[in-house]
């Protein structure tokens, strides 16, 4: 329910026609669009040092992240998985859809706009679960990857329209993040 505590370890579940936004302490905003499932394997944070460790298993779903401090202050603090990829956040918007082995999963970079109005794009490092590979970066607006299996390599980056991100993920992930954390009194989590 709205304003209930999420804990380390807590599974995250939406049905059909459900939508869940998120804000954690660090301030990363989290969404999670219908019949999806995450599960909140390890968040620390110290908003003194403003450091942490941020790791989650997307097991299925559309998703998306607007990354905290954690991410901004540790290039390898932040890491989301997939059931075929480790996404490792570093400071940015990414939307996404976790599918099982052997099912597309997409994962797209989309613009952080700030206060003033001015878009930024950070920085996603994506990886093959089982695959010693090398990683494909994502780093501009629209830059996606597409997989279906954890064994093998990331495929070459794409780089998606408007239309097509619409296309693949809808505008419910979209539009259900939360207000952004700094609107809100300090010290909300």
């Amino acid at each position: 329910a709205e304003g209930d505590p999420l804990f380390q370890g807590d599974t995250i579940e939406t049905g059909p026609g459900a939508a869940i936004g998120v804000v954690f302490l660090d301030d990363t905003t989290f969404s999670l669009g219908a019949e999806g499932q995450v599960v909140l394997d390890e968040m620390i944070y110290d908003p003194g040092t403003e450091t942490g460790v941020f790791h989650a298993n997307m097991v299925q779903g559309v998703f998306s992240f607007v990354s905290g401090q954690i991410a901004k202050t540790a290039p390898d603090g932040m890491t989301v998985t997939t059931p075929v990829a480790i996404i490792g956040i570093r400071g940015t918007k990414l939307v996404g859809k976790a599918a099982p082995e052997g099912s597309e999963n997409t994962f797209t970079m989309l613009p952080e706009t700030n206060a003033q109005g001015v878009q930024t794009v950070g920085e996603v490092i994506v990886a093959a679960n089982n695959s010693n590979a090398p990683p494909v970066v994502l780093n501009s607006i629209g830059a996606t990857v597409q997989m279906t299996s954890s064994f093998a390599p990331p495929p070459p980056v794409v780089v998606f329209s408007q239309a097509q991100i619409q296309q693949s993920f809808g505008s419910a992930v979209l539009n259900i993040l939360p207000p952004s954390p700094a609107a809100g009194p300090a010290g909300e989590g």
